[in-house]
């Protein structure tokens, strides 16, 4: 245990040590400010819909940008070497990593709340569903960020590691779109919708928590990290 506190706050401090943090978090705080007002007074409506409709689109910018960063720095100063040759299991490493890097993207969630406050105050939401939305998009993001590892884990190329990451979590969450769906069969379509992540997470944004999203949302974690551990393993040999 001890030894993950210190490879998690070692991979935490790297990310607020850079001014870029604090930019990409109040730049990613003032676009979903700016959606809630510009619905809230362009269709008088007080809610978290459009946020929640809007939020796969940047986690899947943002899972393998962390990702990329919580390993980039090892990558580009020859640290890794000195982290494999330590007598630490493969879990612990990717734990740490996992911890650190969801501590940033679950930040870049939680700072949403005032506008769920404004919408409790302006509004009658269904208090139920704004939590569920909350879960759904941590989960959400939680997945994508175990699967961006797992790619940046492959390889030393930190620009090809996020565009392979980028194209993963785009090209699941396409799988889910309505327009993607409508144009095959409908066989195809249901299990297309099934593989996506993002028709799991919209059933949760809706308040629907079924045990079908659970059992796929936690197997496609406990996969990629599995997944993520053979790969640290491999780089280590």
């Amino acid at each position: 245990m001890k030894q993950f506190f210190v490879l998690y706050q070692k991979d935490l401090r790297l990310f607020f040590r850079q001014p870029l943090t604090f930019v990409f978090l109040a730049v990613l705080g003032v676009f979903n400010s700016w959606i809630f007002l510009n619905i809230f007074f362009l269709n008088n409506q007080a809610t978290l819909q459009p946020l929640w409709q809007n939020l796969p689109f940047f986690l899947v910018f943002l899972a393998p940008l962390i990702a990329t960063a919580v390993n980039g720095e090892e990558n580009g100063t020859g640290s890794w070497e000195i982290l494999a040759s330590l007598p630490l299991p493969e879990t612990t490493i990717v734990l740490a990593k996992f911890a650190a890097g969801f501590s940033l993207l679950a930040l870049a969630i939680i700072e949403t709340l005032p506008l769920a406050i404004t919408t409790i105050f302006l509004g009658k939401p269904d208090l139920g569903i704004i939590a569920s939305g909350y879960l759904g998009s941590l989960l959400l993001g939680a997945a994508y960020l175990i699967a961006s590892l797992f790619i940046a884990s492959l390889s030393r190329q930190n620009l090809a590691n996020f565009f392979l990451g980028f194209i993963l979590l785009l090209g699941n969450n396409l799988l889910g779109q309505e327009f993607v769906l409508m144009r095959i069969p409908p066989q195809m379509a249901a299990v297309s919708r099934y593989l996506s992540l993002s028709s799991h997470y919209h059933n949760l944004s809706q308040g629907l928590l079924t045990l079908r999203d659970a059992v796929f949302i936690t197997s496609w974690l406990i996969v990629f990290m599995l997944l993520t551990r053979l790969a640290i393993k491999r780089r280590r040999k």
